[in-house]
């Protein structure tokens, strides 16, 4: 059937696919597109099918590349500026955005949010559509393609407040993912979307890109942009801003190995979180207090911040972060004459670690592994952990060397 052939609404749909920023829609996206029901929208997305212009696929509906720069042709020609961007908006507010905080809150929910829309979820009021950070991650991953592109799109129409907030809802999936490269290119556009429309997000965006920098190896501009993050917290009065500003600074010395630097810096975000009873901060200002230690050959001290922080996060169930400095500890419980406890302790990170939804995670514990048994003289447990964590690395490059080609 052509396109001519097909109903009205039918052909409106294909022509909306057109602007949808990747090939691949869900039928909430179908029914932001049309302002509709999703029973509507299913029933069109069927038309469309049955007349082999979409192919069915679990998550949705995919629109092959040629068809839709045929629809962004038809678009152009048929449809009004206004309604195309009318359209762009309904999609991200509809569609993507809501299972974007809800996969966030999942994936990453300590920190303190700046989109309302955060606060029936703290407070359940409302419920997570997802039920495991796996769930929330693989949902993020199928999606990390069209929310890029969702970002993109919201910018050149100036929507500005979808912008930030997108990228505030990514920041569980870019943990997680490992998604620095991806991190950088959102947060870029979101800090100069939130000067523009005054969020109270730009300071802790500018913190967020600061770690983008850093962990991309553009350690000066990680540092500049974290003292720019500070400046914005200050003028805002936003003490849990600062505190993540002053601790980003750090980050970024630590990464240039003027570990000095970096405890000054982040002993003024322990001071601040102390004082505004941030319990979380706290506990992440003692890690990366610890790491400075331990790269300074200070290794008794290491252990006793490592310790300490993991004492924190154990009375607050942050297990994430928990395994995390387990992780960390290793190294150092092995210059202290403890390698067998640093591996018992990796293996309940690992545990910790598989049920964090993050593939990256559980690479880089048997990443740990693999180097602590070296040390120990296991070789055969040594090369088993190593394939493991070059097995999950290697499926993570593939994950974002597709992402990349969907742009």
């Amino acid at each position: 059937m052509s396109y001519y052939a097909l109903p009205a609404q039918a052909q409106f749909l294909y022509r909306r696919f057109g602007d949808h920023p990747s090939p691949r829609a869900t039928v909430d996206a179908a029914a932001a597109m049309l302002d509709t029901g999703t029973n509507r929208a299913r029933k069109l997305l069927e038309v469309l099918r049955d007349a082999g212009m979409v192919d069915e696929h679990d998550a949705g509906y995919t629109l092959p590349t040629a068809d839709q720069e045929h629809a962004r042709t038809l678009a152009d020609r048929e449809d009004e500026p206004r309604v195309r961007k009318d359209t762009r908006s309904r999609v991200i507010e509809r569609a993507y955005l809501p299972q974007l905080i809800e996969a966030d809150y999942i994936l990453n929910p300590g920190p303190h949010h700046y989109n309302p829309a955060y606060v029936d979820l703290e407070s359940g009021a409302r419920q997570s559509r997802f039920s495991s950070p796996k769930e929330a991650m693989t949902w993020f991953i199928a999606n990390m393609g069209t929310l890029r592109g969702l970002i993109r799109q919201a910018h050149d129409d100036k929507n500005f407040t979808a912008v930030w907030q997108l990228a505030e809802a990514s920041r569980g999936g870019h943990l997680k993912g490992r998604c620095n490269n991806w991190l950088v290119e959102t947060h870029e556009v979101a800090v100069e979307a939130a000067l523009k429309c005054r969020s109270p997000w730009a300071s802790i965006g500018h913190s967020r890109l600061s770690s983008g920098y850093r962990n991309t190896g553009r350690v000066d501009e990680a540092i500049a942009i974290a003292v720019t993050a500070r400046r914005l917290a200050v003028n805002a009065g936003d003490e849990w801003a600062e505190s993540a500003a002053w601790s980003a600074e750090g980050r970024g010395y630590f990464a240039a190995e003027e570990y000095h630097l970096a405890l000054e810096r982040y002993l003024q975000s322990l001071l601040i979180a102390e004082r505004i009873n941030d319990a979380r901060s706290v506990a992440l200002r003692i890690r990366h207090m610890a790491e400075c230690y331990f790269a300074m050959n200070k290794y008794a001290e290491a252990c006793q911040f490592f310790e300490g922080a993991a004492t924190r996060m154990k009375s607050i169930g942050f297990r994430d972060g928990l395994a995390m400095v387990i992780v960390l500890l290793a190294d150092a419980r092995i210059a202290v004459g403890q390698a067998d406890e640093a591996i018992d302790e990796l293996h309940d990170a690992l545990a910790i670690m598989d049920e964090s939804g993050s593939d990256a995670y559980v690479a880089e514990v048997f990443a740990r592994l693999a180097a602590v048994s070296e040390k120990l003289g296991r070789t055969a447990d040594a090369r088993r952990y190593s394939a493991e964590a070059d097995s999950r690395f290697a499926a993570i490059n593939d994950r974002d060397s597709l992402i990349e080609g969907e742009q």
